[in-house]
């Protein structure tokens, strides 16, 4: 793995080669700087080169400090290709930095728009996105010079819609879309992917795959390409699409019918009247309890959205969320919303524009049981009692820096 993990690190059993990975070369947290490799106010960059490295294996990578982490994931993404036995098989996990805030990017980057997008940040954003799109490039060339091109498989995505609103918005849009990252109106949950390469029947190459996805899916898609069979594992809430997706099962019986959102501003953990709900519902809502948690559903065409939909929840053509000429900002939810309920047809109004609740109540009031049901089995992030204080290493070039931590 050569990137950004987030995905847990308050004990070194969280890490990446502790989770399946026989080496990482990345950050632990989940943003920093991308030349300084600082997050609140510590060094967060590692190469931990065997499987459960850990504690007195784990290496300060103060060499790379100054350098850009694109540049730095692309780099040891090249390595591992090269170092690699061609003869048996190679999982490799790049989770670049780039397009996440900070928006940071050698200037050589954004120069090349500077007549051609008039927005700074926007031009800022193309450079970042440039620089992951050169990296994509080496990468694959390094796979073609070792003759490994024709037997890889390369699975492009997003994690979820561009950050339009707040402090880690840097530039980008999801026009027609409404809203963006931290809601779920589809600006914040469709993710752009892509996936090419072996194993792909000619039949379905070059065609665009509509069935309905989620993250939760890759798991046991990717483990099908694999033959990895998931069995003796949790029950999963993902489902392999690799049958539909490479064209070896039809399309016309998606194995994804429906999927549950959930709104990533943590509302629900939060009493109605804390200061820290109003960061993402209007006014009205913080007063309104029925407006619920700000979850959604999906069943076919159909989308739900249960209380509020969460912050941004407007559409705009521009990077600048103030900019009133370029974006339509909504009324207050409680009156776009019938009795705390959103209806949209997503499929024929992929913009979220015609609530229709009130011509399609028996649609409604089925998904409104069906997420009742569903969110029995809802379980709130609990904070482990047993996690271990904060922790720093000393580093004599970058100082202090990160051990795992809470």
């Amino acid at each position: 793995m050569s990137g950004k993990w987030h995905l847990g690190f308050s004990k070194w059993e969280s890490t990446p080669t502790f989770r399946g990975f026989d080496s990482f070369l990345g950050f632990y947290s989940g943003g920093e700087d991308y030349f300084t490799h600082q997050t609140s106010g510590a060094y967060d960059f590692r190469r931990d080169g065997t499987p459960r490295c850990g504690r007195n294996c784990s290496e300060i990578d103060s060499a790379d400090e100054g350098v850009y982490s694109t540049t730095v994931f692309t780099r040891e993404a090249i390595r591992v290709i090269g170092s690699h036995d061609p003869s048996s098989p190679l999982f490799l996990y790049l989770a670049y930095q780039g397009v996440h805030a900070p928006a940071e990017v050698p200037q050589s980057y954004v120069d090349p728009y500077n007549k051609t997008i008039p927005d700074p940040k926007r031009r800022t954003f193309a450079g970042m996105l440039s620089a992951v799109d050169e990296g994509i490039q080496n990468v694959t060339q390094a796979l073609k010079q070792k003759g490994m091109l024709e037997e890889t498989l390369i699975v492009f995505t997003s994690d979820n819609g561009g950050p339009i609103y707040g402090g880690d918005a840097v530039g980008a849009r999801n026009w027609p879309l409404r809203g963006g990252k931290h809601s779920i109106w589809e600006g914040g949950v469709r993710a752009t992917a892509f996936i090419t390469g072996h194993g792909i029947a000619d039949a379905v190459k070059g065609t665009e795959y509509n069935s309905l996805m989620h993250g939760a899916d890759w798991l046991p898609t990717l483990s099908s390409v694999a033959g990895y069979p998931l069995t003796g594992t949790l029950p999963l809430d993902g489902v392999s699409q690799w049958g539909q997706i490479s064209g070896s099962e039809d399309r016309a019986t998606p194995p994804r019918s429906g999927l549950v959102l959930g709104n990533s501003t943590n509302l629900c953990s939060w009493p109605v009247g804390d200061p820290r709900r109003s960061r993402y519902e209007t006014a009205a809502a913080v007063q309104d309890a029925k407006l619920g948690c700000g979850f959604g559903i999906r069943e076919g065409p159909w989308k739900l959205v249960q209380g509020y939909g969460g912050t941004p929840d407007w559409w705009c053509n521009t990077s600048k969320a103030g900019d009133k000429k370029h974006c339509r900002a909504l009324p207050q939810m409680r009156h776009d919303c019938p009795e705390g309920w959103c209806l949209f047809n997503v499929e024929k109004d992929p913009w979220e524009l015609d609530e229709c609740s009130k011509t399609h109540q028996t649609v409604a009031k089925q998904l409104q049981d069906r997420m009742s049901s569903m969110l029995q089995s809802y379980t709130q992030y609990e904070e482990d009692k047993a996690c271990p204080p904060v922790s720093y290493a000393t580093d004599p070039k970058v100082g202090k820096t990160w051990e795992p931590w809470c």
